[in-house]
C-alpha cells in the first residue's frame, strides 16, 4: 500500500466507526457491530507503516455502511464528515425526542386527542428531514446550506465536452434555459428547508454559467 492508501483506508475505518456509533445511539446498529468496526480500526490505526506498506492491498472493509458520499468513488474529507457526524447526531437527538413523545401518545386512550403532542411530533419530523437535506447538500457540496459557495467551475472543460454538432446544441440549450429560467426557480420557490433553497440557488447559478457557454459555442459552429 501507498501511503496515500493507507492514509484513505484510515479515513474510511474512522468515518465508519463513527457512523455505526450513531446508528446505535439510533438503534439501527448492534453493539457487536461497533465492536467489529473499532477493531477493525484500532488494529488497521496500530499497525506499523512499513507493514501497512509491504501489504498489496488494503484490508477487507469492515461489515457494515462505509461513510461515503452520494458517489461511492468519493469519500468525504475529514471536515465534511465531521459536519455530517455532527448532522447525523442532530438527526438522532430528534429521533429520541420523536420516540418519547410517540410513547407518550401511544398510552394516551385513542378517543382523547392530544393535539400537542401531535403537533410537537410532527415538529420534530420536520426538523429531522431538514437535516436530512443538509446533511445530502453537505455531501454534494462539502459545505453548510450557509456557506452557499459555488464551487469551481471549469469553463474550458464545460466546453471541451460539448457535442460539434447545432442540433445537438440547440436541444442542450433548450433543456437548460428550461431548467434555469423555470423548473429550477419553481422548485426554489417550493422549496421548504434553507438546504434545498440553498442547493436550487447552486444549480441555477452553475447553470446560467453553462447556458451562456452553450449559447457562445453553438453562434461559433457554422
Amino acid at each position: 500500500m501507498t501511503e496515500e492508501e493507507i492514509k484513505t483506508e484510515r479515513l474510511k475505518l474512522k468515518n465508519n466507526l463513527s457512523y455505526l456509533r450513531l446508528q446505535e445511539r439510533a438503534g439501527k446498529a448492534t453493539a457487536a457491530e461497533v465492536a467489529r468496526a473499532e477493531l477493525a480500526w484500532s488494529t488497521f490505526s496500530s499497525a506499523p507503516a512499513e507493514t501497512l506498506k509491504a501489504t498489496a492491498t488494503p484490508p477487507p472493509a469492515p461489515q457494515g455502511p462505509a461513510w461515503q458520499s452520494e458517489n461511492p468513488a468519493d469519500t468525504l474529507t475529514p471536515e465534511v464528515a465531521l459536519i455530517v457526524e455532527e448532522l447525523r447526531k442532530q438527526q438522532s437527538d430528534l429521533d429520541y425526542e420523536k420516540r418519547s413523545l410517540s410513547m407518550q401518545l401511544q398510552a394516551v386512550p385513542k378517543d382523547v386527542a392530544c393535539p400537542e403532542i401531535t403537533k410537537q411530533i410532527l415538529e420534530l419530523r420536520e426538523q429531522w428531514m431538514a437535516l436530512g437535506d443538509e446533511i445530502r447538500f453537505v455531501i454534494a457540496n462539502g459545505q453548510r446550506p450557509t456557506e452557499e459557495r459555488p464551487k469551481e467551475f471549469d469553463a474550458e472543460a464545460y466546453r471541451s465536452q460539448l457535442p460539434n454538432d447545432r442540433y445537438q446544441l440547440s436541444k442542450l440549450i433548450e433543456n437548460m434555459n428550461i431548467n434555469v429560467h423555470y423548473r429550477w426557480p419553481q422548485r426554489l420557490a417550493q422549496a421548504k428547508t434553507e438546504a434545498k433553497k440553498a442547493e436550487y440557488r447552486l444549480k441555477i447559478a452553475k447553470g446560467e454559467r453553462e447556458l451562456d457557454i452553450l449559447r457562445q459555442y453553438f453562434k461559433s459552429i457554422q
